[in-house]
């Protein structure tokens, strides 16, 4: 689980393909500041209870917009709190002010770079762009190693620029400690203006999976520890058949302390506010679902992808299985080759373990062997046109 403080999604940058460009569209850019006197305790009540990863992130948006002293007073309650911090930047507003800053109160962050201009393009201009190589090569020096998170786009990916962000990834790998690869949400017209298409994400992640470099490059280790089931809770949390009502792995905190889930599922440019209790309806309509209607009916890694993140729903809708799913397949199957063929009865019984075995369990405690039901009563329904 992670705690993200996101007062607003206000930004230095205007990336091609944000995922929160439907909020801003809408209007939500959230409560604007951090009124430390409801913030600090929300962040207790989140983490209450946590045995790991006690440690919230400053989010945006972009989060160095937060005037200084705020998030000095904030990082400073974090450190004494917790012992550490945490931020997700672009980069571009680093000085040596911030690299003191994020020394003094233990401060990881990490960085959204797609690679060196002209690879970084969608994101932001020239001179931006090397601001923010600068920036990163500035906290090698000072011993504040970050992680880097990558979305894969038009400007990057592509059949002639692939090889040049390979090389890159190759190169600052070596003291990175975690590198993220993400492929890209369509949530606007702008973002598909840039995004690769279907055969190009999947040449694409089936290249950057053979990588071999010292910082963890993910999602493909979270993929490896998947098909041989080795560390299952420590991977991320679009493995994990994430509930959109609930996000059970981000817990946000509001500006006005208000807590909120995920930003990715918001489609629609509204922050729903947390649902009461988690549920599995999207992992039970997914695994029920055809193939031809949205969903993972049949398919051989579903115990492991579970349908993936709900924000990359297809045509923007959660309850269908993610856009980029056969990008993720192929994956799965080259590195099935390497970790060990599995077989047929292995994946089932993986497949119940996800399910809950053979039996459903709701949340009344009671136990039915036919169909789970749900009090909030969301179902995938898919639409099938009717000839006349």
């Amino acid at each position: 689980m992670s705690v993200e403080v996101v007062p607003s999604i206000a930004c230095n940058l205007k990336c091609s393909y944000c995922y929160q460009d439907p909020m801003r569209l809408a209007g939500n850019f959230g409560a604007g500041r951090v009124q430390l006197d409801k913030v600090i305790p929300a962040i207790k009540r989140a983490l209450e209870g946590s045995t790991k990863d006690r440690v919230f992130t400053v989010f945006g948006g972009e989060p160095l917009l937060i005037p200084r002293l705020t998030l000095e007073r904030l990082w400073g309650f974090g450190l004494q709190e917790y012992g550490r911090n945490s931020v997700q930047t672009n980069g571009e507003l680093i000085d040596d002010d911030f690299i003191r800053l994020f020394s003094k109160y233990k401060v990881t962050v990490g960085l959204s770079i797609d690679g060196p201009w002209p690879l970084n393009e969608a994101r932001s201009d020239e001179d931006g762009t090397k601001r923010s190589i600068e920036n990163l090569n500035k906290l090698f020096i000072s011993g504040n190693i970050p992680s880097l998170h990558i979305i894969l786009n038009r400007h990057n990916a592509s059949r002639e620029r692939l090889p040049i962000l390979i090389d890159w990834i190759k190169e600052v790998g070596q003291k990175l400690s975690e590198i993220r690869i993400h492929l890209m949400e369509v949530d606007t017209e702008k973002g598909s203006g840039v995004a690769l298409k279907d055969w190009e994400n999947e040449t694409a992640f089936l290249a950057l999976a053979n990588i071999k470099t010292k910082a963890q490059l993910q999602p493909f280790l979270d993929m490896r520890r998947l098909l041989s089931c080795e560390d299952l809770n420590k991977v991320g949390c679009t493995w994990n058949a994430c509930d959109p009502y609930t996000t059970p792995a981000v817990q946000g905190v509001d500006g006005d302390g208000t807590q909120s889930n995920c930003g990715r599922t918001n489609k629609d440019g509204v922050a729903y506010r947390k649902a009461t209790t988690s549920g599995r309806e999207r992992l039970l309509a997914l695994h029920a679902t055809a193939y031809e209607a949205g969903g993972c009916k049949n398919c051989r890694y579903f115990f492991a992808c579970k349908g993936q993140c709900p924000g990359e729903g297809i045509d923007g809708d959660w309850r269908n299985r993610s856009i980029h799913c056969r990008s993720y397949y192929r994956v799965f199957e080259v590195l099935e080759t390497e970790v060990g063929i599995l077989s047929d009865t292995k994946i089932k019984e993986r497949e119940h373990q996800v399910l809950g075995t053979n039996r459903f369990t709701s949340a009344h405690g009671d136990q039915h062997g036919d169909i789970p039901h749900s009090d909030r009563f969301v179902l995938h329904v898919p639409v099938v046109g009717v000839k006349k």
